[in-house]
Formats: structure tokens, C-alpha cells, sequence
């Protein structure tokens, strides 16, 4: 006679449907990037990040990322995922410059005239997401996507990489 006992793992699950991050490492490289996540079920959510260009030295000046996520970790939404996202992209071009020199005073114009353009792209990443009892959210993660209708091969490819940290409520 053969007796097995198993402990049952138990899962603490972080209750709310929502989430609110920030992206850490556009912080780091002169923008910035907060993302909306709403779990659907314990292993999908839908989410949207919103990009902001701060210091002028990126390809583009805003972006809107709506997400879709299958996740394969044992607590609700959490553990490594999958992502498939989409991409509208604002970008400003220079097109041209206009200089005006004053000889009476001295003084020099320099006027920048921008073209804006609207860009969209498709493309996906993979991540962990770890989570705390009380809901603190900490999430790595590393992904491209492809930008249609772009002649310049530097701005072909946006990236999806994350240090992200977050509370899910």
C-alpha cells in the first residue's frame, strides 16, 4: 500500500483588473512612456502605452501602442508573456531652414520649418512581469515592431523595451 501526499500550492492572487506603469528606461533615454493595462482573464490583457519625446533626440515625437498579452505565469496576469502591438507614430522632419540677417543690429533669424508626419507599424516582444502582494508591478521586457511607409532605414523599426514599474489596482 502506497500513500502520496502533495502540498497544493497556493497562488496569492492581487485583486483588480487594472494597472497604471511607468516605463523607467525611456526615462533614461529623454522620454517618456505610461502605459494603461485592463486584464481581461487570468492569462490576457489588453493595454495601450503613450510615448512622449522630452529631449528632441528620438525618431519620434509621440506614440500611441495599443497591446494584447498572453500570459503563462501562475498568478493572474503575471509571469512571462507574449505581446502583439500596433503602432500610430508622429514624427517631425525637418524641411527646411530660413535664415534672415539683419546688417543694421547684427542679428540672425533662423527659422526651422517641420513637416509632420504620421507613421503606423506592427510588431511584437516577450517579457516577464513580477508582482508583488499589495500589487506593486515590476516588469522587464524586449520587443521591435515594423514602421510602414518609411524611406529611411534608421526609422524602419521602433523598439518595445521596458524596465517598467507599476501598481495594479
Amino acid at each position: 500500500m502506497n500513500v502520496n501526499a502533495q502540498e497544493k500550492e497556493e497562488v496569492r492572487q492581487i485583486k483588480g483588473n487594472n494597472e497604471l506603469k511607468i516605463n523607467g528606461l525611456y526615462l533614461v533615454a529623454g522620454g517618456a512612456e505610461i502605459t494603461y493595462e485592463r486584464i481581461l482573464s487570468n492569462e490576457t490583457a489588453l493595454g495601450l502605452s503613450l510615448r512622449f519625446n522630452i529631449d528632441n533626440n528620438n525618431f519620434y515625437n509621440f506614440g500611441a501602442l495599443p497591446y494584447y498579452r498572453f500570459y503563462f505565469g501562475k498568478k493572474r496576469a503575471g509571469g512571462f508573456f507574449v505581446e502583439g502591438n500596433g503602432a500610430v507614430l508622429l514624427d517631425e522632419f525637418k524641411k527646411e531652414t530660413t535664415i534672415t540677417i539683419n546688417g543694421n543690429n547684427g542679428f540672425i533669424n533662423m527659422n526651422d520649418v517641420g513637416d509632420l508626419k504620421t507613421r503606423f507599424g506592427l510588431g511584437i516582444s516577450v517579457g516577464g512581469k513580477f508582482l508583488s502582494r499589495n500589487g506593486w508591478i515590476g516588469e522587464l521586457s524586449l520587443g521591435f515592431g515594423r514602421v510602414f511607409g518609411v524611406e529611411n532605414d534608421a526609422s524602419k523599426v521602433y523598439s518595445r523595451a521596458g524596465i517598467t514599474i507599476g501598481k495594479r489596482f
